[in-house]
C-alpha cells in the first residue's frame, strides 16, 4: 500500500525538495517566512498548536515535512521513529487506504479513530483527520490533525473521566481502567457518595452481537469497533462519571450526583445513542447497540454488591432483546432506600423481577 501511494503522489501533488526533518519546527513559535518547501506557519498554526492540536504538513507520500510540539510529543511517546504518518500513528492499513482516495480524490479525512502504540507497551487513542490544502503552503499538502485522547487525565466540559491508573487496573486495548481499577472507581464512588448524602449509579454496558463482528470481519476489527466506543461513549459522559471496560464487549460507567431513576436512564441513553452513529472501518461502515443494566446505591452498599446488581439487570435487558435498558430489581421493587420508594419507574424498566 504505501509503495502504490509513493508512486501516486508522482500525479498528483507536488514533491517538495527533499530536506531535513526539522521538530524544531514545531510551530510553538510564529515563522518568519517560508522555507525551502515553499511552507509558512502562521498565527492560526500557533493557535492551534496552543490549544493542544496534534499537527502535521505531509507530502503525498506520507513524510513529515513540518510538525509542531504536540506531534513530536506524540512521536516521542510511539514505538516507532520513522518519518512518515504512517508509522507514527501506527497504521499501515486503515489510515493508508483513506490517504489513498485524499490523494487521488480529494476525499477528506475525518475523525479517523487509530491506536498507536506507545513506546511503553500500552495504546493509545486518536482521532486523525486530513485534507489537501495550501494555507501553509504555496503548493497544496496534505495537513493533518490529530486530536489525542490517550493524553486525557482529567476531566473536561463533555467529556467523563479517564483517570490514570495503574499497569494491572488498565486495559491494554482501551487504555480504561480494568474490571479491577473499575472496583476502585466504584469504592471511591460510594465513599464519597455517603460523605456527601448523594447517590452513585452503576451502568453495565454490553456490546450486542460483538461475537458476529469478530466472526464476520476479524478479531482486529472488532478491536477497533471497542476502542471507537470507548471514546464515543467517554464523550456522551457527564463531568462527573468514570468509564471502565470489563473485558470483552463489557463497559462500565459509573455515574456520580444521581438524584432519581431518571438521571440514570438519561446516562444510558446518552450512551446507547452514541453507540448507535456509524462506524467507518476501512470499507466497512458498522452499527452497534448496546444493552444496558444499572443499579443505584446511597454510599452504604459494598462495590461488589452493586456490581452485581447490575449485572443482573443486564441479564434481564439482554433477554428483553438488543438495545435495551433494565434497572435492577432493587430500584424497580422500590425496595432499596428512602431516595427511590417514590421515583415512578420509567417505560423502558423491567417489572420487578425475582433474584
Amino acid at each position: 500500500m504505501i509503495g502504490r501511494l509513493r508512486h501516486q503522489a508522482q500525479s498528483t501533488l507536488p514533491q517538495p525538495t527533499p530536506t531535513p526533518h526539522e521538530p524544531a519546527r514545531a510551530g510553538d513559535e510564529p515563522s518568519d517566512g517560508a522555507d525551502a518547501t515553499g511552507i509558512r506557519t502562521d498565527g492560526l498554526w500557533d493557535l492551534l498548536s496552543a490549544s493542544g492540536v496534534a499537527l502535521a504538513i505531509c507530502g503525498a507520500d506520507g513524510t513529515v515535512e513540518v510538525r509542531n510540539g504536540a506531534l513530536n510529543d506524540l512521536a516521542a511517546d510511539s514505538r516507532s521513529d520513522a518519518e512518515d504518518i504512517f508509522a507514527l500513528l501506527g497504521d499501515q492499513n486503515t489510515f493508508p487506504k483513506a490517504w489513498a482516495r485524499l490523494v487521488r480524490n480529494g476525499e477528506p479525512i475525518t475523525r479517523l479513530d487509530l491506536n498507536p502504540a506507545t513506546s511503553a507497551g500500552g495504546m493509545r487513542r486518536v482521532n486523525v483527520s486530513a485534507v489537501l490544502s495550501s494555507v501553509w503552503s504555496s503548493e497544496p499538502r496534505v495537513v493533518v490533525a490529530v486530536e489525542d485522547f490517550g493524553r486525557r487525565t482529567a476531566p473536561t466540559a463533555g467529556v467523563g473521566r479517564l483517570p490514570r491508573v495503574a499497569s494491572d487496573r488498565g486495559d491494554l486495548l482501551t487504555a480504561l481502567p480494568n474490571h479491577a481499577g473499575v472496583h476502585d472507581l466504584v469504592v471511591d464512588a460510594l465513599r464519597r457518595a455517603a460523605s456527601t448524602a448523594t447517590s452513585v449509579s452503576v451502568l453495565l454496558c454490553d456490546v450486542d452481537h460483538l461475537g458476529a463482528i469478530n466472526r464476520d470481519h476479524g478479531d482486529a476489527v472488532g478491536d477497533q469497533v471497542l476502542t471507537m466506543l470507548a471514546a464515543r461513549i467517554s464523550h456522551s459522559l457527564r463531568r462527573e462519571d468514570s468509564l471502565g471496560r470489563m473485558g470483552g464487549g463489557q463497559f462500565v460507567v459509573i455515574a456520580e450526583g444521581i438524584d432519581c431513576t431518571a438521571q440514570a436512564e438519561s446516562v444510558a441513553t446518552r450512551v446507547q445513542v452514541t453507540a448507535q452513529e456509524p462506524m467507518n472501518i476501512g470499507e466497512l461502515e458498522l452499527r452497534t447497540t448496546i444493552s444496558i443494566g444499572y443499579s443505584i446505591g446511597v454510599g452504604f452498599e459494598q462495590a461488589g454488591e452493586l456490581m452485581n446488581e447490575a449485572d443482573s439487570a443486564l441479564i434481564v435487558a439482554k433477554a428483553s432483546g438488543p438495545g435495551h435498558i433494565r434497572a435492577s430489581a432493587a430500584i424497580t421493587t422500590a425496595a432499596h432506600a428512602d431516595p427511590w420508594r417514590d421515583q415512578p419507574v420509567v417505560a423502558n424498566e423491567a417489572p420487578p423481577v425475582a433474584t
